[in-house]
């Protein structure tokens, strides 16, 4: 008995250990960062998610709260040959957050605009929130960049993921799903068809009809 107690206990240390190797505690890519500017916008991105009101137009760049990307923009990155062209993208990348976040200002409830500016009352400025949202931006995109592998680090984390569901995929439940989607599409064909089957005097008129 006490011999599988030794094994068991063996095996559940070598279990701990091997999940702590395989699991670091996460740390920020720039450890140096203002500390300021990093806990405002992780707070931001808080409230975001609990009011429900994140933009889902372009996807957040992992580890780089001020960057935003999309389809085009992850393609682009192999073809960019200069450092000029690489600021430009960086550029595009920091606006697309920033155009994010100032849909997700306006979306939030008031009481989170409150919060997040230290008020205890008066109206909601989030103009003025918006204001500290470009200004920590640039502080730390131009603390990053002081960084020598700051490209090397950014560039493998500008991917967009993949929103298919392969189980949905082998399960066969797509084609399921664009059923409706067909139905819809067809009957919309057949009112545009319609319409187009009607002689001109037919056709409903507005305004008045003019030859060139």
């Amino acid at each position: 008995m006490r011999r599988y107690r030794s094994y068991s206990l063996f095996f559940l240390v070598l279990l701990l250990s091997g999940c702590a190797a395989l699991c670091p505690p996460e740390t920020p890519l720039f450890p140096e960062r203002p500390v300021a500017c990093q806990d405002f916008l992780d707070t931001l991105d808080k409230k975001v998610h609990e009011a429900g009101v994140k933009d889902h137009a372009s996807f957040s760049v992992p580890g780089f709260p001020y960057l935003r990307s999309n389809r085009f923009l992850s393609a682009l990155k192999k073809t960019l040959k200069s450092d000029a062209q690489r600021a430009y993208w960086l550029q595009w990348m920091q606006q697309l957050d920033l155009a994010a976040r100032d849909k997700e200002i306006r979306n939030l409830p008031d009481k989170a605009i409150l919060a997040l500016n230290a008020q205890e009352a008066g109206p909601p400025d989030r103009e003025l929130l918006y204001r500290r949202v470009r200004s920590c931006s640039c502080e730390l995109l131009s603390h990053d960049q002081t960084c020598l592998d700051f490209y090397q680090t950014l560039d493998p984390l500008v991917e967009i993921p993949d929103r298919y569901s392969f189980l949905m995929r082998a399960a066969g439940l797509y084609p399921l799903t664009s059923i409706p989607v067909i139905i819809a599409t067809r009957n919309v064909r057949k009112k545009v068809r319609s319409r187009f089957k009607l002689d001109v005097d037919d056709l409903p008129v507005e305004g008045s009809l003019r030859t060139f």
